[in-house]
């Protein structure tokens, strides 16, 4: 890429991406924090509520939260997300909700904790390689479920993602989003398997 992120504005060598540092403008619709030139940040500002039943839902509601890839591109993803929940047993899933996005090559892994409110409690890990929304945890009855994941998968058709949980069964009491940071990062070409100076 010509020119340096202390100088302000970036482009880079496919000349589409253009970004102001200093002022957050550009030409470009996303800021050029990925490796290929291209990502984009949610977070909820607020706790945002969830439904007490076995639905999917986003983790920043209804009609938020949906991140647009493109076909033909490689991209990563991290995202952190505290639940609180009445504390009828059940089992939490993760995912993404597309819409027309069709991907590939989807590996996530997720860590999840569950734990009263604000104490330490135990956590799980899991590999899953789908986009459907998977259990990513035991059956809990703790009010506080912390999650953390992080993964990559390859677009073959352009669209949206947008991440998610589901109960497995109805928790009970209030139910919401008391976090929710969530980065989606282009790499690159869907057949990128190195970029800066690695071998």
């Amino acid at each position: 890429m010509t020119g340096f992120p202390n100088q302000g504005r970036v482009k880079f060598q496919d000349e589409k991406e253009l970004f102001d540092f200093v002022t957050g403008a550009g030409s470009g619709a996303t800021a050029p924090f990925g490796l290929g030139g291209g990502g984009a940040f949610r977070r909820n500002a607020s706790a945002v509520s969830l439904a007490a039943d076995t639905s999917t839902q986003s983790i920043f509601g209804a009609s938020k939260g949906q991140f647009t890839v493109e076909a033909g591109k490689s991209y990563k993803f991290d995202g952190l997300i505290v639940l609180n929940t009445g504390t009828t047993t059940h089992t939490t899933a993760f995912g993404f909700v597309l819409a027309t996005a069709v991907l590939a090559n989807v590996r996530i892994t997720a860590i999840a904790g569950d734990a009263a409110d604000d104490a330490v409690g135990a956590a799980t890990i899991i590999n899953l390689e789908s986009a459907t929304p998977a259990a990513i945890n035991a059956t809990s009855v703790d009010p506080e479920t912390i999650i953390m994941v992080s993964g990559s998968f390859d677009c073959t058709t352009s669209g949206t993602v947008q991440p998610a949980i589901a109960f497995s069964a109805n928790p009970g009491g209030t139910n919401t989003v008391e976090t929710a940071l969530f980065t989606v990062q282009a790499l690159g070409p869907s057949t990128i398997e190195k970029f800066g100076a690695v071998t």
